[in-house]
């Protein structure tokens, strides 16, 4: 996802409640990692959710970790057990 979204977008997106989202939302906050965006002046209630240049470092780290051990992990495999068990050939 780029760009801000709303607490109600990812709470739709993530398949979880809103009152969740907005712990969630406040913990990343309190760790600088999102900025929460308020809205025009008509209706200051509305908050918009963009990730910080931290948040950023640190979601481009985590993510080339899950890639490096995914990669490993598939080079690591037993080819023919999984095949085995599924039935193919």
């Amino acid at each position: 996802m780029e760009g801000t979204q709303s607490p109600s977008e990812l709470a739709m997106v993530f398949k979880i409640s809103s009152p969740i989202v907005t712990r969630k939302l406040n913990v990343l906050q309190d760790k600088k990692m999102i900025e929460k965006l308020r809205g025009e002046r008509q209706d200051q209630r509305l908050v918009n959710i963009t990730i910080t240049d931290e948040g950023r470092k640190i979601y481009k780290k985590v993510n080339r970790d899950i890639t490096e051990w995914e990669e490993h992990r598939q080079s690591t495999a037993v080819p023919t057990l999984g095949r085995s068990f599924l039935g193919q050939q």
